[in-house]
């Protein structure tokens, strides 16, 4: 994996190239897209991280995996340093553009985003916003264009961490230590969210933190154990690989139609459960033999889109988050959204462009 979950996380060259999750990629960016411009009928779009999350984990972790059994170790600096080449450049770009369209147009507003940025540039911004109570549900005036940038933090703090956990894991006990440390950890972390929420209390600390929130990241990690792209023994037919993965598809549909952001069971194990229905998503795609599923997912128009999923993540936020409905412009919705969608690829190809590609 050479950038987070929302970039095109393509292993290195001796890795199979998996199409599929591009797509998934696609599907879970089209999602966060809908749901942050409003659109009443996908609630739950905002699901679309646990997706990201969920494939983070599992392509850091194959690297992992594919590092060591060519080594026999994992070099964690290098590890850091090739993580920080591939995120930083894009994401510090998207941080100075943010803070210089606050210095150009909205003056008044810069000292509101310049913690922000701070934050956001040292990968801690999920804290901050728990530190400022700042809920991702409810805003108050403008919201901060770097607000979404949380979900970075928390991965980058994953890759922080990870590489030294998973090698003495498996100096002790090899791929079925590194399991079972996944599958601890994610059930603790899903398990803390439910000690810790109060049904009517805010949110904002279960939502943003990194104990909390790692479980997805942490069963993507667990599914890397045991559904390797590099050994594709298929358990099930192809057939019933692409059922999985299709019904997997259906399932979040629903889930992201159906659940909104204040329903009480995504704190009591919901997100848990999103995130096992990703991991299925992920693993049919993974197992290289559900045709049906990913002639689907390797649509040309959907990979075209999880390859750039990173950028068009990082800019879409700031876009949407500077022309507020009636605030900023006088637009309808349609109209606003092709707006944004439109500045948002363009933005977002220029840095794929001009700034991911090249390295």
């Amino acid at each position: 994996m050479d950038q987070p979950a929302h970039a095109n996380l393509r292993p290195a060259a001796t890795l199979p190239y998996l199409p599929g999750l591009d797509g998934l990629r696609a599907l879970a960016l089209v999602a966060v897209l809908l749901y942050h411009a409003g659109v009443p009928w996908l609630p739950g779009g905002f699901l679309g991280v646990e997706a990201f999350f969920v494939l983070s984990g599992y392509l850091i972790t194959t690297l992992l995996f594919h590092e060591w059994g060519q080594s026999g170790r994992v070099d964690v600096p290098a590890f850091w340093l090739r993580r920080a080449r591939r995120l930083m450049p894009a994401a510090s770009a998207l941080i100075v553009a943010a803070l210089a369209l606050y210095v150009v147009f909205l003056p008044d507003e810069v000292a509101s985003v310049r913690g922000a940025a701070l934050a956001a540039f040292c990968y801690a911004l999920n804290w901050q916003l728990v530190l400022e109570h700042k809920p991702y549900f409810a805003t108050f005036g403008r919201p901060s264009p770097l607000q979404h940038m949380w979900s970075l933090a928390v991965e980058a703090q994953f890759y922080l961490l990870w590489p030294a956990v998973f090698g003495q894991a498996m100096r002790l006990g090899g791929r079925r230590a590194v399991l079972g440390v996944a599958l601890v950890g994610a059930a603790a972390s899903s398990v803390l969210m439910a000690l810790l929420y109060q049904p009517g209390d805010d949110t904002t600390r279960l939502y943003y933190g990194t104990d909390t929130r790692l479980g997805g990241i942490l069963l993507g990690a667990a599914l890397a154990c045991v559904c390797s792209p590099t050994q594709r023994r298929a358990r099930w037919p192809g057939w019933a690989n692409s059922v999985i993965g299709l019904g997997a598809l259906g399932v979040l549909g629903w889930i992201c139609y159906a659940i909104d952001e204040f329903h009480p069971l995504l704190y009591l194990g919901g997100f848990a459960g999103v995130a096992l229905v990703a991991a299925a998503a992920v693993a049919a795609s993974a197992s290289g033999s559900a045709r049906c599923y990913d002639a689907l997912l390797g649509w040309r128009p959907l990979r075209w889109l999880g390859r750039r999923s990173y950028s068009i993540y990082l800019w879409h936020w700031p876009v949407m988050s500077l022309t507020r409905p009636a605030l900023d412009l006088p637009l309808g919705e349609a109209p606003l959204l092709a707006l944004q969608l439109g500045a948002t690829l363009v933005a977002a190809e220029l840095s794929y462009r001009l700034i991911e590609s090249p390295l």
